[in-house]
């Protein structure tokens, strides 16, 4: 190809790059439901919701649009809206559950308030009856939870003798698994996550001591310092895998800074797992 078809190839992809951005904030802006998002019909099948999903990742993934956002300053920002918001949509439309709940909130009909009750005359506002909100629920503590684009999540509180040193989530996320040789990719759904590491299925098998790379929308209470852009990148060294050939391969990862990765002795992780590897 001459550099004058290179040149052409690559305006075109920047045209459909900012064009794809331009329609995801405009649903952003008009509030439009996850179908729309991801240019699905609500009767999709979950092979094709990931597909799309898989198709919004190869164009609007931040790190294969350095170029345009060299271009144009603003575009990282934009970029980074409207990835979150094609991550939001297939984290909710991948879960069966989710969706159907999902999908019974956009069949639900908006009902009429009830109306008031009617004000006698001659009742002074001071006489009015004063509504007593039981006890039980104005004392209840609340649980604490880590908010996130896709909802909450409840802790898994440490029991008595646990060793573990953080708490972990059961979060479920969307995760892009990448192992360190780049032989192959995998977008999957996190199990368990903790600041130390995270649990998720895989369909690939990978062995103990492997080092993968992961990519995934990871709450801000749960990151390294420092860090706040939309994606979370971290790599990890995989502790366990618990083989499951009907709902995928069960992986624990622990987080391990790139500075550190090659001090690491991988054939001792698949014989004697740190302890760290009940973090996740």
């Amino acid at each position: 190809m001459t550099q004058f078809g290179t040149e052409v190839t690559r305006e075109k992809r920047v045209v459909s790059i900012r064009g794809e951005v331009d329609r995801i904030l405009g649903c952003i802006t008009e509030s439009a439901d996850h179908y729309s998002v991801l240019k699905i019909s609500r009767r999709a099948s979950i092979e094709e919701i990931r597909k799309a999903y898989c198709r919004s990742v190869d164009l609007l993934h931040p790190l294969k649009c350095r170029d345009v956002i060299e271009r144009e300053g603003t575009m990282q920002w934009k970029l980074s809206q409207a990835f979150l918001r094609v991550v939001e949509a297939f984290s909710t439309l991948s879960r069966p559950a989710r969706r159907i709940e999902y999908d019974g909130a956009l069949n639900r009909k908006p009902t009429a308030p009830l109306p008031l009750p009617a004000v006698h005359n001659g009742v002074s506002q001071t006489n009015s009856v004063n509504i007593r909100v039981p006890r039980a629920i104005d004392t209840a503590v609340k649980k604490p939870r880590v908010a996130t684009a896709f909802g909450s999540s409840e802790p898994t509180m440490p029991r008595v003798g646990d060793r573990r040193r953080t708490a972990r989530f059961s979060l479920r996320m969307p995760v892009r698994v990448t192992p360190d040789d780049g032989a192959w990719q995998e977008v999957t759904e996190s199990w368990d996550v903790s600041k130390l590491g995270i649990k998720f299925r895989l369909k690939q098998m990978i062995e103990p001591g492997s080092v993968v790379h992961l990519e995934m929308p990871m709450p801000p209470d749960l990151r390294r310092e420092g860090e706040s852009d939309g994606l979370y990148f971290v790599s990890g060294v995989v502790r366990h895998t618990t083989p499951n050939a009907e709902r995928g391969n069960l992986v624990g990862v622990e987080f391990v800074h790139s500075s550190v990765l090659e001090s690491i002795n991988f054939a001792e992780c698949a014989i004697e797992p740190l302890e760290l590897v009940e973090d996740v």
